[in-house]
């Protein structure tokens, strides 16, 4: 059983038959055919992959950062593909270019997710409004919920380019870190 995003477009999503795919999918499912060890695929929020890998109840989570905090917590294949993590803001707030730039914004996050312990290395006490995935995250964005919020580069994009058809939303002009994709399973 391989655990994974919902909505993390490109790499995993629900299509529109409502199964499992992306470029992460896809690399399980060439490992399937290679090793014929069949594979379930359940994805859901991104919090909950994490509790199924970390409780047992999924053996590998698709595709995931390595950071301290899941270092404690999980073991990590080998990288399979690098990401960015980004920082993202509404066109009428200038000025913005990295985390130091965000006193007094309220950042939008993807529950559980690597970006978390990114802001809080940084900033501490910035205050983080969490939403379930990248998706739900964007479109409050576009919606003017929350201003300012830092996701992953590639998924950011595929869902501006989706939900953001009046061009509200920049990408500061460089990345926040640079990331290594990698499976997880229960340390």
């Amino acid at each position: 059983t391989v655990v994974d995003d919902a909505a993390y477009a490109p790499f995993a999503f629900l299509d529109a038959n409502d199964q499992p795919a992306g470029i992460t999918i896809d690399l399980w499912q060439l490992w399937s055919r290679k090793t014929g060890i069949a594979v379930d695929f359940q994805l859901m929020q991104w919090e909950a992959v994490l509790e199924a890998v970390r409780s047992g109840r999924a053996d590998a989570a698709g595709g995931l950062f390595a950071t301290e905090e899941r270092q404690k917590l999980f073991a990590f294949s080998q990288p399979f593909f690098s990401l960015t993590t980004s920082l993202f803001f509404h066109k009428q707030i200038s000025g913005i270019r990295g985390l130091e730039d965000l006193q007094g914004f309220a950042v939008g996050v993807v529950a559980g997710d690597s970006a978390i312990e990114l802001i809080r290395a940084q900033l501490p006490t910035a205050q983080l409004l969490s939403y379930p995935d990248a998706s739900s995250l964007v479109v409050a964005a576009v919606q003017g919920e929350v201003k300012v919020f830092v996701v992953d580069g590639e998924a950011g994009r595929f869902y501006l380019a989706r939900y953001d058809q009046q061009g509200m939303i920049r990408e500061a002009g460089r990345p926040l870190a640079v990331n290594e994709m990698m499976t997880a399973v229960r340390r």
